[in-house]
């Protein structure tokens, strides 16, 4: 007797002679109660009517006339073949009712006629039953709509491992969603699926334009809660923090494991670490590149490309070190000496400086990003804050609370990022009128020179209309 995986079941409620009851619900249930079994779905037909071609093969069954109630059953079995001999002793009906289901995605071809929406149903104006007639293990009708999605756009029925390479393949899925969604296919394809990803991160297109911020201060004000903070904060539609941010690794490890996240955080590096992650001034300057090109990264046994909107560099170096040493003389890996080049190219790569202390902090905006002026080394101090991100993750346990407040501290950094982060070139956005109604650290313009150098100092109190929060706000919110 033939073997299959997917068998499509007919037989009538009565005998349409003799009236003798031929099939139950409980029947049904009673056959579907097997492990073997996957997904299945039935359903009763009690509207048919006899067609033109029914009345001639048989004329006792006259055009029009309802059909004697029967069912259809539609099973899966996604692991073992079994007899069609064995399908007909679990349902109770002679093997000749059972048909073997063939073809790929033969199982809701089945499915599609137990509502008459295959084919040849609707070729022969079958009456069309309604979604909550049928009776499921799955989600069929989603089942049904995918596969006419695929159909239209990959040209056929692909299998699940297929289509979750497709849509690994176009982007359309982490390796993260897949495995939480599809954790067995993930664990029993992750070398094929890891390839994919590598190869769509190729070939994803770079960001139009790259923004990086700066986030230094001692130990114990939070910039690690600032970091992650702000990521939430210019993107908050995305959840998952998988999904949002990555974390640069150490040593030989830089970008393993990066998959597409919008924002890279390199967390405690210091212009030497950065030196060491890269490589090369060469390298740290693409990494950093605000109108970046697509330039691989090695990671283990690969490579890949950095698609990121965003670089968060936090860190206990003042900028101004930072800045220096990222364009000083340095020694690289081959033993060779290079010269210092223009600070020029490295202060145009960080337009966004936030000096932390331990009651207070800064946002500055680079003048030139701004479009003000030319020279690179002159930054716009737009708001002081009063506030502590260590502080706030250890009264708000909860990260939603954290996020919440963090990203009202943040906002006035938030808002000008959308006023600049998306140009294409300098613009002037703010007015000096504008920019005095904003208010400044301490009231005047200013320069990394001038405010940077001991981010210790503290500063005017901000005007009233500056963003202004205490942590007395945190605890009687309103």
């Amino acid at each position: 007797m033939p073997k299959a995986r997917q068998f499509f079941i007919m037989q009538y409620a009565k005998h349409p002679e003799t009236g003798e009851v031929l099939m139950t619900e409980a029947q049904i249930e009673e056959g579907l109660d097997h492990k073997t079994i996957g997904d299945w779905a039935w359903i009763c037909h009690d509207k048919d009517t006899w067609s033109e071609a029914d009345e001639i093969a048989d004329p006792n069954h006259k055009q029009g006339e309802t059909k004697p109630p029967h069912y259809h059953i539609a099973i899966s079995l996604p692991k073992n073949n079994v007899d069609v001999s064995v399908i007909a002793r679990w349902f109770g009906v002679p093997m000749q009712f059972v048909e073997v289901a063939r073809g790929r995605g033969a199982f809701l071809d089945c499915v599609e006629y137990l509502v008459h929406e295959n084919a040849k149903g609707e070729a022969e104006g079958k009456y069309h039953y309604n979604d909550p007639e049928v009776h499921s293990s799955c989600d069929w009708r989603k089942m049904i709509e995918d596969r006419r999605m695929s159909r239209a756009k990959y040209g056929g029925d692909y299998d699940t491992k297929t289509l979750l390479r497709m849509q690994v393949k176009e982007g359309k899925l982490t390796l993260r969603q897949l495995s939480d969604k599809y954790p067995v296919n993930y664990i029993n394809d992750l070398t094929k699926l890891q390839q994919l990803r590598f190869d769509y991160l190729k070939k994803k297109p770079m960001p139009k334009k790259r923004r990086n911020f700066y986030i230094y201060g001692a130990g114990g004000v939070g910039k690690d809660v600032a970091s992650y903070i702000l990521a939430h904060a210019l993107f908050p539609d995305i959840e998952n923090t998988d999904d949002l941010y990555f974390y640069v690794g150490a040593d030989d490890a830089t970008f393993m494991g990066y998959d597409g996240q919008p924002v890279i955080i390199w967390s405690d590096f210091r212009s030497s670490e950065i030196w060491k992650a890269c490589g090369t001034r060469g390298n740290i300057f693409a990494v950093f590149d605000p109108h970046p090109k697509a330039k691989a990264q090695n990671v283990k046994y690969s490579s890949m490309m950095l698609t990121n909107e965003v670089n968060i560099v936090n860190s206990v170096q003042p900028f101004p070190d930072f800045i220096e040493a990222l364009a000083g003389n340095y020694t690289d890996r081959d033993g060779i000496e290079h010269k210092a080049e223009d600070e020029g190219q490295a202060y145009r790569r960080f337009p966004y400086i936030m000096p932390l202390r331990a009651d207070d902090f800064d946002i500055l905006i680079s003048e030139t990003y701004m479009g003000l002026t030319d020279d690179v080394k002159k930054y716009r101090g737009i708001y002081n804050i009063e506030g502590n991100f260590g502080k706030l993750a250890k009264m708000f346990p909860d990260n939603v609370a954290t996020y919440d407040f963090g990203t009202k501290m943040l906002t006035p950094l938030v808002e000008a990022d959308k006023k600049y982060g998306y140009t294409e070139t300098p613009t002037v956005l703010y007015t000096e009128e504008q920019l005095a109604r904003l208010g400044t650290v301490d009231g005047k313009q200013v320069s990394i020179d001038d405010l940077m150098a001991d981010p210790s100092t503290p500063e005017q109190p901000a005007p009233e209309q500056n963003f202004n929060l205490s942590f007395d706000d945190y605890k009687n919110p309103d």
